[in-house]
């Protein structure tokens, strides 16, 4: 990675540490005015032992907290190495994976790719987000691909949807062609149906329409021009999603 990154890295531990300070001063706040209020209801007879030995331990976890906390940011900084116990939840479109494929390559609990279509041309070989996409789900715990549309023209864009999130589900392309695309009479698409079953959940809008009452729809067309506030708007938004860093 970068030194670039390194500086990310470094950066994202050290939002930790300022919600780690956040927390201890409203804490502490608490606890003082707590006491406060204490021993005005209990003075003189308040016994304080107790108490003075619980700050003293909480105000060494803190320390400990804090050094602990600003070492790995050291760390990161220096080893140019992303942490991945930083919590992160990221929302992306997929050029975005594309451009930043190093940087997102890290641990992932869960992956989560909408409008998946857009990855089924990864049979091909070339299909560069769909690629970046699934060097991305290479390092996630549990992958969900979301799609209305799995299939447009030929067979092959399922093993390429399938073969984003596991690569190993048909071996090979030409085994997959072998089997059913070129001697589709010796194996058919109840065996396809049967092994797609295991990755995959199919729901037919017949089937949703048993528990989702799906709202008739009416296209229409209207012209339309934004604002210029809505124009200003719309620069600075696509200005902030084309950055070249996360």
């Amino acid at each position: 990675m970068s030194t670039r990154s390194g500086r990310r890295a470094a950066a994202s531990v050290l939002a930790v540490a300022v919600i780690q300070v956040v927390a201890f001063a409203i804490t502490t706040a608490i606890w003082v005015g707590s006491t406060i209020f204490a021993g005005g209801a209990c003075a003189p007879r308040c016994d304080w032992s107790g108490a003075d030995l619980a700050g003293v331990v909480y105000y060494r976890v803190a320390v400990v907290m804090f050094v602990c906390t600003a070492a790995a940011a050291r760390f990161a900084r220096r080893t140019e190495k992303d942490l991945t116990w930083v919590p992160l939840v990221l929302i992306c479109s997929y050029e975005f994976a594309q451009r930043n494929t190093e940087d997102l390559y890290r641990h992932w609990d869960l992956i989560v790719a909408d409008e998946a279509h857009r990855l089924r041309s990864y049979w091909k070989g070339n299909a560069k987000i769909a690629d970046a996409v699934a060097t991305v789900m290479s390092s996630a715990s549990k992958s969900l691909l979301l799609t209305a549309t799995p299939l447009q023209n030929r067979l092959e864009e399922l093993f390429g949807l399938v073969s984003v999130f596991e690569p190993d589900f048909f071996h090979s392309i030409e085994g997959f062609k072998e089997r059913y695309v070129d001697r589709p009479d010796d194996y058919g698409n109840d065996d396809l149906a049967m092994r797609i079953s295991h990755v995959a959940k199919r729901t037919l809008r017949r089937d949703a329409q048993k528990y989702i009452r799906f709202t008739e729809r009416m296209p229409m067309t209207f012209g339309f021009m934004p604002s210029p506030d809505e124009q200003a708007l719309y620069s600075m938004v696509n200005a902030y999603l084309q950055r070249p860093v996360l």
